[in-house]
């Protein structure tokens, strides 16, 4: 019966080093690998949906600057649930996704 062949490093100053950084690669790779789905969502996905939660609560003309946004609190929202025209485009909305939608599932 033979052996099998073995190999093993002799213990070197350095082994315990070397031990640590390989145990410390699989806890940062994941998030090696992430980061740019992360970056990307954060630029085009994150941003834009905060940035315009926060300017629906405020009155603004984009040609006059940031420093012209006066903060408009609920008048925004009373607004639009009092305008006709919201109602209509919301019904308008919601019909044309149920007459294209619907026959596609």
């Amino acid at each position: 019966m033979q052996t099998p062949l073995t190999t093993t490093v002799p213990e070197t100053a350095e082994a315990p080093v070397l031990r640590a950084v390989r145990s410390a690669q699989p806890r940062w790779a994941p998030y090696l690998f992430l980061a740019p789905f992360l970056a990307w969502f954060a630029t085009f996905a994150l941003f834009p949906l905060l940035f315009t939660l926060f300017l629906s609560f405020h009155n603004w003309e984009a040609a006059s600057g940031m420093e012209r946004m006066k903060f408009a609190v609920w008048s925004n929202y009373q607004f639009n649930l009092t305008d006709p025209w919201f109602w209509n485009s919301l019904w308008n909305t919601l019909w044309l996704a149920m007459v294209s939608g619907l026959p596609q599932h």
